[in-house]
């Protein structure tokens, strides 16, 4: 009673036992195909997507649904990895969005495959008409089959802004036919200071000006996009400052035309996502929080302060702030106590749920914060850490030392998303020593047994964290 379900849907790739490149593309054929993409993004139109050139060839394998195996519905640029912009490694660029070079950072975002692990993780051709439709036509089914209330769209960051917007409006839209007016979608964008197009994404999204710069260079002249090709064939984008011209790709102005109708029916703002997450907020306050920066650094850093101010600026002028996702721990970041030194301190997990209900934006906890998760291996007593673990000695050699090992190097992701049941196999540590005394991590698979989850000793619903949590809970639903 009183629940909404936000259904998290993956929108930028598909992975599937034998689904890979074949044959593997090379540098120069990724690199040319990230060109050609970019190109298209920014001044093409709806034409067909496959004038892109240098595109791969992809091998279904077994599992691929039926009716996504069309070869259109796929970038096929290749790897990220691959993709060499003015003869340099993407991932060696230098963060700088306010010059010319902001395409080539944003093409590495958009057309090659940024997660090739443990295989090849083919990206979806988000510009493409049909496949958008298709798409958009999948979440709505889930909107009517299991009454979702609203998408958390994986990978934003990764996907074309006309898609976002096409997707935004048609869900909403669709929603609002079954009488949810106020259809809550976000998107995740990771590191929102290194997406140099952000507004793109969001809500009624800026209008666009285009620069003194590019309206007298001669081979700007006759496009829309605000880019031109340069003599080495990439974009030379006609702009100096994106965060003040805040130029538009010609398919995301054609995809804001097709929409407006339709965004004229809607109650909230404009055909992107009303909101994203995270911010640069939650980072800030996890460094001050673990002791990595100073309190006052809140209020005196001006680097926070400027990055801070200008998300809010954004969120404030073309969406819907008070959606915004405010947390300190998720499932893409370490727990908040994953930490030797302060594995046990209650208290930062405390000041952190007090931050995060009183901030501005509507607050998330993650699960098992309220009962003190830290994701550690290890034993401790007292509040002293030991350094013998968790891991059962009677599992085969092997398992064990990979799980040493994987604890020890204390990076990998099953350490931010440890059981929360005495049934599971996988019940890492705990700053609250009641919930501490059940961390094992055993041989066997997840067992459903007694005790009833009302009487489940990892639930400890007395504990001070949790009791917090329903506190803070309580206060801030009656704001």
């Amino acid at each position: 009673r009183g629940m909404y379900v936000i259904m998290d849907v993956v929108t930028n790739m598909l992975t599937s036992p034998g689904f890979k490149y074949d044959p593997q593309p090379s540098i120069d054929q990724v690199t040319a195909c990230v060109i050609s993409a970019e190109n298209h993004y920014w001044n093409g139109s709806f034409a067909p997507t496959d004038i892109i050139s240098n595109r791969s060839t992809l091998d279904w394998g077994n599992d691929v649904p039926l009716y996504l195996r069309n070869q259109s519905f796929f970038q096929r640029c290749g790897g990220q990895d691959q993709y060499r912009p003015d003869g340099q490694k993407f991932e060696n660029m230098p963060h700088v969005y306010k010059s010319k070079r902001a395409t080539f950072y944003e093409a590495g975002l958009l057309w090659p495959e940024p997660f090739r692990s443990p295989g090849d993780m083919p990206d979806f051709a988000t510009m493409n008409p049909t496949f958008q439709e298709l798409f958009t036509n999948l979440m709505n089914y889930w909107v009517a089959y299991a009454d979702i209330d609203g998408f958390r769209f994986d990978a934003t960051k990764y996907t074309s802004a006309d898609f976002v917007a096409y997707l935004s409006t048609n869900t909403r839209a669709y929603a609002a036919t079954l009488g949810k007016k106020l259809f809550f979608n976000t998107g995740e964008i990771l590191s929102p200071g290194a997406v140099p197009f952000l507004y793109l994404y969001l809500g009624s999204q800026a209008s666009e000006e285009t620069s003194a710069e590019c309206s007298a260079h001669a081979g700007c002249l006759g496009l829309l996009g605000d880019c031109c090709p340069n003599p080495g064939g990439f974009l030379a984008c006609c702009f100096s400052d994106v965060s003040k011209e805040k130029p538009m790709p010609r398919k995301v102005r054609e995809m804001n035309e097709e929409l407006k109708a339709t965004v004229a029916t809607l109650s909230s703002p404009g055909p992107a996502l009303p909101t994203f997450y995270p911010t640069d907020d939650h980072m800030f306050m996890r460094s001050v929080l673990q002791g990595s920066a100073n309190a006052s650094s809140w209020w005196n850093n001006s680097e926070w302060t400027a990055a801070m101010n200008n998300i809010n600026g954004i969120l404030s002028s073309q969406g819907i702030p008070e959606w915004t996702w405010m947390f300190t721990e998720s499932q893409d970041v370490k727990r908040l106590l994953q930490d030797k030194k302060f594995a046990s301190d209650l208290w930062r997990l405390k000041l952190s749920m007090a931050w995060t209900y009183t901030w501005w934006g509507m607050p998330t906890l993650y699960y098992g914060t309220e009962q003190g998760f830290n994701g550690m291996c290890n034993k401790y007593k007292d509040g002293v850490m030991s350094e013998d673990t968790v891991i059962s000695k009677g599992m085969e050699a092997e398992a064990r030392d990979s799980l040493i090992g994987m604890c020890e190097e204390g990076e990998k992701d099953s350490l931010k998303r440890q059981d929360m049941f005495t049934g599971g196999p996988f019940r890492l540590g705990s700053a609250v020593p009641s919930v501490q005394e059940h961390a094992k991590i055993r041989g066997h698979m997840p067992r459903a047994y007694p005790p009833h989850w009302c009487e489940e000793p990892i639930l400890d619903r007395s504990n001070e964290v949790y009791t917090m949590a329903r506190a803070l809970a309580r206060i801030r639903k009656s704001c």
